[in-house]
């Protein structure tokens, strides 16, 4: 009877540890049963202050430099950097990740180490869309992620604020949900963030489907450390496409590109010799010569 107290009183202090430090553990929203929620921003744009923020709304002390210590984490031969703090609202669970550069965010996702349900995209108001933003925004396009608040931080002129909205719109997000920060990451922003997160739904995501002989993926060619190989793929290279469990012969075909090098990263296009039906976010993996390549996901345009 000790022992199996024991052993309860030692799983729950695991669980608890893990939601206060993070972990790097697979994270589909269907098995974790709360949504997972990307921070995104241009670097010194504010994003580990506001998942401070959000830890700190629900009674959690993570600091910021704890946040960019971030752990490595892996997803099947794929290493990227991310740090976790889950929090439980009145309406749901949620996984908040945290990583420290694009390089991190596109592994992760790329590698399906983490599927968002939500993002959380930071710009300074005085910086602007920047060109880290601009990338973010595209991967948030392109996932078919509906769920997104928009947060302005660094909010000193609200004529600047203002045009700034007007631009994040016109740009993309035309129904995002918008919260200016004047008070420099207070508890009270990050409850109206949370409290935006729990309008979310899940069919708010409904991911574009695309059919056809063209595919676009968000791909990482992988880098030697991750398994690749030294050689980089070429436009005239016959490759082994699986989308989902169905595998296709194709080429790379993404315009005015020649070549994929090892650890390169970003949306490309892939031409089948079949018609392919599938929908962003769906699993992509790409061999040569027997050998695995490429991770990543479809994405909504070609």
């Amino acid at each position: 009877m000790r022992k199996k107290s024991f052993i309860c009183l030692l799983v729950s202090c695991l669980l608890v540890t893990t939601m206060l430090l993070g972990g790097c553990s697979k994270s589909k929203s269907k098995t974790s049963g709360g949504f997972n929620v990307i921070v995104l921003g241009q670097v010194g744009h504010g994003k580990s202050e506001v998942t401070s923020s959000i830890a700190s709304a629900y009674d959690q002390k993570i600091s910021v430099d704890h946040l960019n210590d971030a752990k490595e984490c892996k997803s099947g031969s794929v290493t990227y950097h991310a740090q976790c703090v889950s929090i439980q609202s009145e309406s749901r669970k949620y996984n908040i990740y945290d990583l420290p550069d694009y390089s991190d965010i596109g592994k992760s996702i790329a590698s399906q180490g983490i599927v968002p349900d939500g993002a959380i995209l930071v710009i300074n108001a005085n910086d602007g869309i920047m060109i880290q933003t601009r990338e973010h925004i595209e991967m948030i396009k392109g996932l078919g992620i509906r769920n997104v608040v928009v947060y302005i931080s660094n909010c000193t002129d609200s004529t600047l604020v203002e045009h700034l909205i007007t631009d994040v719109k016109e740009y993309y997000f035309e129904k995002a949900e918008y919260i200016t920060d004047y008070d420099h990451y207070s508890e009270e922003n990050a409850k109206n963030i949370v409290s935006v997160m729990d309008k979310w739904t899940v069919d708010n995501n409904a991911a574009k489907s695309v059919s056809g002989t063209t595919v676009g993926v968000f791909a990482y060619d992988l880098s030697t450390e991750d398994g690749g190989k030294h050689t980089p793929i070429m436009t005239t290279d016959e490759l082994e496409i699986t989308i989902n469990s169905k595998t296709y012969t194709g080429r790379l075909a993404t315009p005015d590109v020649d070549m994929l090098m090892p650890g390169d990263m970003g949306r490309e296009v892939f031409e089948l010799d079949e018609k392919a039906s599938a929908k962003a976010g769906d699993k992509v993996t790409v061999k040569k010569d027997g050998e695995k390549v490429i991770v990543g996901v479809v994405v909504e345009y070609a």
